[in-house]
């Protein structure tokens, strides 16, 4: 039952949650928020001109990319973060206890690290991403939040690309920037991003080939222990034997017994980020 909750709950490619896991869970953390007086925040991006990476390089290196991105995500976030794959290339990302100023400069931050990936075949700063802003209020709901981010993300995409943008904020005509100490920061972190980004493609294929393999055993022995038991009748000979085992056990002296031979089964279990504080660039 676990196993298929997870199946239901979760983007099979990237590992994030999927759209309905992220209505369950947003419902709850904006309860909580509006309850205890916190600021809540969500942050949808959208990889830029991904569908010319499709088209010009094959869908298996647009699977390489979404998986990359989707491992920069979990990397930056927190415990209680909540991220969800919601579309094709779009990806969604909720930040409780955080206002807007501190999502920008999450959002930046991932920004960066996109901007200077490289996953092969394609060159450094060919994968980068839009992003939208939004910060809840007294009484927001998840689908009106989405419709708000979404509108600011289209306003970054129609302003240039590889940006961010605030709801109901004006747009800068350049990428924004936290601040310039903030920004070398976060450029300061990202050495080496090529060979991060195959490590990380790497672990995650060698998890899902022993994720594969487990599920595939697993199916495997559940279905020897469901099968029934084969009853196959005695032979002529056998019964003989059986017949003679039984006369020499009838004469056995006092004191002697002979036990039922002892039968075993198997069984087994059904198989099934970063440090907490505020996101800083």
């Amino acid at each position: 039952m676990k196993r298929l909750r997870h199946q239901a709950t979760t983007d099979p490619l990237t590992g994030l949650g999927n759209r309905r896991w992220l209505g369950e869970r947003v419902g709850e953390e904006l309860a909580r928020a509006e309850r205890q007086g916190e600021a809540v925040t969500l942050v949808v991006f959208d990889l830029d001109r991904f569908k010319a990476i499709n088209d010009t390089h094959g869908h298996d290196v647009g699977d390489k990319v979404l998986m990359a991105a989707s491992e920069m995500v979990k990397s930056a976030l927190r415990p209680y973060d909540l991220a969800a794959r919601i579309g094709g290339e779009e990806f969604c990302i909720v930040l409780p206890r955080t206002d807007k100023a501190g999502a920008a400069a999450f959002a930046e931050r991932l920004r960066l690290m996109l901007e200077g990936s490289t996953i092969a075949p394609l060159a450094t700063g060919r994968v980068t991403a839009s992003f939208g802003i939004c910060q809840a209020t007294a009484g927001s709901r998840l689908q009106q939040m989405l419709k708000e981010a979404d509108t600011a993300l289209y306003r970054a995409k129609e302003t240039g690309r590889n940006r961010i943008v605030i709801a109901d904020q004006p747009v800068s005509q350049a990428p924004y920037r936290p601040g310039h100490r903030a920004s070398m920061k976060a450029k300061s972190s990202l050495g080496g991003i090529s060979v991060s980004v195959e490590r990380m493609l790497d672990n995650q294929r060698r998890h899902h080939a022993n994720h594969q393999a487990s599920h595939q055993a697993s199916h495997q022995a559940n279905q020897q222990a469901a099968r029934p038991n084969e009853i196959r009748p005695a032979r002529h000979d056998e019964r003989t034997a059986q017949s003679s085992q039984s006369s020499q056990s009838s004469h056995s002296l006092p004191g002697s017994s002979h036990g039922p031979t002892g039968s075993s089964f198997t069984s087994g279990k059904m198989p099934g980020a970063s440090q907490d504080g505020d996101p800083t660039p």
